[in-house]
């Protein structure tokens, strides 16, 4: 549909203005069953760009696949900026470039063909300051990038590709180390140097401390680490965006300390979780006190294989108001082999903070492991120990259905810290093998929920 509707408009203004105009009759009809959700939809508003194109061919750009166009794309993104805004158009070809950074008032538009390939010297990626799992650092700049910007996007049919950037964007166990305990120590955050001597993950596209942000229509492979990590950032939109990368730690998207976020129709594929959201963890998150918060997901597709929905495991400063609506997972083909858990939610006395009003409703699919699995002692590294009591309640799940899924529920309190409210309605499950796992939780109810066609009960001790 959203390539039908972009060959009736001749500019990328009029292209974007028409898929938001027709997703938002999309949404209107679906009429989202929780007046919160539906509220953050309507104040969802996508950045308005003045009518004006800069062609990249126009400042030196060659979409011949090894010209370095990193010098012109900074030209043609300056142009825009220093005008007033307008779209940075990309034609069909494949460009050689470097880290992009995306100025105010600057739509970057790839037509359909188009072929961003990110450079593998190191030296393309100029410091930036970034995050990486929670704690603040400078480290390479994300691919496409920008900090401390409003109205910006990055939309078109166009291709994202990291393939060549496996030789500098690893995430390096001893280095890591070493950040955590920068942290610990509290270095001032200027002083946590990492990049060339000292290489940690970059995420693909980070719009950093960003207010009006809008990623649509544009494809999304061969990352390395996160895919897209929207950080500290205020009504940002996800339309239409397909992600296809399956290396190890590939979130699809990491909202992370953000304020009003939509994702629609997208196609998630990932190597960890599809959705992550995250808000900063440990001392860090003192500083900016940024929750992640109001975020709705609507009408897509998953192939990660892990959590449809996570939240943490950083998540100190605390998640809220999570709306997940007509969501989907298949198991088809070689690739995709399906998705552990609809929601994901991990924790521990480490973090703290608290992960609720979580809710998703209409979701089908194949779960691998259990349809919910929260873990209050999540144990990852440098996680042991603690002594800040997490808070994780509030969670729904209304009109879900599996055939396969081997446990619903997996829930893991902690003995002096119960996990607060769960409810299960109007839910089916069939070719359960084993019974939920439910330890110290304050309350548990059931609504019409059959498991292995037997109607189950509230606070059951077993199933």
């Amino acid at each position: 549909m959203r390539q039908i509707i972009c060959k009736l408009f001749a500019t990328p203004a009029l292209c974007v203005a028409a898929i938001l105009a027709h997703a938002a009759l999309l949404r209107a009809a679906d009429m989202l069953p929780w007046p919160l959700a539906n509220q953050i939809v309507a104040q969802a508003k996508p950045p308005v760009f003045p009518d004006k194109t800069f062609s990249v061919l126009s400042y030196g750009a060659a979409g011949d696949g090894k010209t370095d166009n990193t010098s012109a794309f900074s030209a043609a993104i300056s142009a825009c900026n220093a005008a007033g805004g307008g779209h940075v158009v990309v034609p069909a070809g494949t460009y050689l470039t470097g880290a992009i950074l995306l100025k105010s008032n600057v739509d970057l538009h790839l037509e359909k063909g188009a072929v961003l390939m990110f450079d593998g010297d190191e030296s393309e990626y100029p410091l930036e300051p970034t995050r990486n799992q929670g704690i603040d650092l400078i480290n390479f700049s994300p691919l496409i990038y920008a900090n401390g910007a409003a109205n910006i996007g990055i939309t078109g049919d166009g291709i994202l590709d990291g393939t060549l950037t496996a030789k500098w964007n690893k995430q390096v166990g001893a280095n890591w180390n070493r950040l955590v305990q920068m942290e610990k120590n509290s270095v001032p955050i200027a002083q946590r140097i990492f990049g060339p001597e000292h290489p940690l993950g970059t995420a693909f596209v980070e719009p950093y401390n960003c207010t009006n942000v809008l990623i649509q229509g544009i494809t999304i492979q061969n990352a390395h680490w996160w895919q897209m990590h929207p950080t500290l950032s205020t009504n940002v939109i996800v339309d239409h965006v397909t992600t296809l990368s399956s290396a190890a730690h590939t979130d699809g998207c990491d909202p992370d300390g953000c304020d009003n976020v939509v994702i629609e129709n997208c196609d998630l594929g990932a190597g960890d979780d599809d959705i992550a959201i995250k808000s900063g963890r440990d001392p860090d998150t003192q500083r900016v006190h940024r929750p992640s918060q109001n975020i709705v997901v609507i009408n897509t597709q998953f192939h990660g294989p892990w959590g449809m929905i996570a939240c943490g495991s950083e998540q100190t400063e605390g998640i809220a108001h999570v709306f997940g609506y007509n969501l989907a997972t298949d198991a088809g083909g070689e690739k995709w082999k399906g998705v552990r858990y609809v929601l994901y939610l991990k924790t521990s006395m480490q973090r703290g903070g608290y992960i609720k009003d979580i809710n998703v409703d209409n979701v089908t699919g194949q779960f691998n492991n259990a349809v919910v699995f929260i873990n209050m002692s999540y144990s990852g590294e440098h996680e042991s120990g603690g002594s800040v009591p997490p808070v994780v309640t509030g969670i729904t799940l209304n009109n879900v259905s599996d055939k396969s899924v081997p446990q619903v529920l997996d829930l893991v309190g902690l003995e002096n810290d119960p996990i607060g409210s769960i409810t299960l309605s109007n839910c089916t499950f069939t070719g359960i093998q084993r019974t939920s796992t439910i330890q110290h939780v304050s309350h548990l109810v059931y609504q019409n929920v059959t498991i292995n066609g037997s109607s189950v009960q509230s606070k059951p001790a077993q199933e």
